[in-house]
């Protein structure tokens, strides 16, 4: 009995040794990507606000009561365009009032002006005293000045009459409207509603000294994109580089101007901006998800021709949105590994499932 127990026993040890070499030489599933050269675009990159080209508020000039508004809310003006009407019976009163003033000084400038024709060719023959000759050309001159005085506050009037129904001085956007037909309004409140000028935009962004000192003084151009959606970028001109770094951020501040025909992109919106400064030609890309770190740095693992993975040091360049330039350690169409590193170490054969 004992015989048969150590007979299954070694049977038993001979089984698991054999199997132990075949699980050794297992291929691990791991997935790589070829090592990728192309012309890589680097930019500066930043979050930017716009702003509308021009910003007009809208404040009463006159106070009375509004009698009419002629606008609605996010409506679209021209230029020209009236946009409310303030009661101006009392204002009208004052321009017929100023306009009669006028009318009689004017006549009274007129009588005067007569006179003083006739009293001329007395004075050039002595038949009237100088000292009166002297009194009607002051009392002419004081006329004139009267209706000089007439005509400036008849002007004013006629433009505070005017100012009772105020046009809008651009082509925009009407705004939050903060007026009512029949709402009381005065000359010191605040400003009855806002226009927009959308198209152009203005955008605003800040960037680094080390960004500013990579700008080439011949890069004129930006390109921005909303932040919620990854379509094509919109290309704009930089019109604007402050003279001076603030203090307390270290930043630049830097504008640019954005064409918006179809009212793509809103004021107070913010975006993705860029600023391409340069082209690296012929760089070598791999995805960042294939770069490790040890404590001697940033590494690789290529694949071999016997499927085999080495640990290959690498010195990094510029990182883009999902991949990273690659300045030394690779060489163009080797593959590395991107998914699997856990399992792997320096010697291990590898079964590949290749990532496009």
């Amino acid at each position: 009995m004992i015989n048969i127990i150590l007979i299954c026993c070694c049977l038993l040890l001979g089984c698991r040794s054999t199997d132990t070499p075949s699980q050794t030489s297992m291929a691990i599933p791991a997935s790589a990507t070829t090592v990728e050269t192309k012309d890589v675009p680097l930019y500066i990159e930043a979050i930017g606000l716009l702003h509308p080209s021009v910003f007009i508020e809208i404040t009463p000039q006159v106070t009375g009561r509004v009698t009419d508004v002629y606008i609605k809310e996010g409506e679209w003006v021209e230029k020209g365009t009236p946009l409310f009407t303030i009661d101006s019976r009392s204002q009208a009163s004052k321009v017929q009032e100023a306009e009669a003033q006028l009318q009689l000084d004017t006549i009274t400038l007129q009588a005067l002006q007569k006179k003083l024709d006739r009293y001329k060719s007395l004075a050039q023959k002595d038949l009237i005293a100088q000292a009166e000759w002297e009194g009607l050309e002051a009392e002419c001159q004081r006329a004139e000045a009267l209706v000089a005085i007439d005509k400036s506050k008849l002007k004013a009037e006629s433009i505070r009459h005017q100012q009772c129904t105020p046009c809008s001085p651009i082509n925009g956007k009407i705004g939050k409207l903060d007026i009512h037909q029949g709402s009381m309004i005065a000359s010191s409140q605040n400003p009855a509603l806002t226009i927009s000028k959308m198209d152009p935009l203005l955008v605003e962004f800040s960037i680094t000294e080390r960004e500013f000192i990579s700008l080439s003084q011949n890069t004129r151009t930006l390109e921005i994109q909303r932040l919620s959606t990854s379509e094509p970028y919109t290309r704009g001109d930089i019109t604007f580089l402050d003279n001076h770094f603030d203090h307390k951020s270290g930043l630049l501040l830097v504008k640019g101007k954005i064409e918006n025909p179809e009212l793509t992109f809103r004021p107070g919106q913010a975006v993705r901006v860029r600023v391409l400064i340069a082209v690296v030609e012929g760089a070598k890309v791999i995805p960042q998800r294939a770069v490790k770190y040890n404590n001697q740095g940033p590494y690789v693992y290529v694949v071999e021709e016997n499927s085999t993975v080495s640990l290959r040091p690498v010195v990094l360049g510029k990182y883009l949105e999902r991949e990273v330039i690659i300045e030394q350690g690779l060489a163009q169409n080797e593959q590395v590994i991107t998914d699997g590193h856990l399992r792997l170490s320096p010697g291990n054969t590898v079964q590949l499932s290749l990532l496009p």
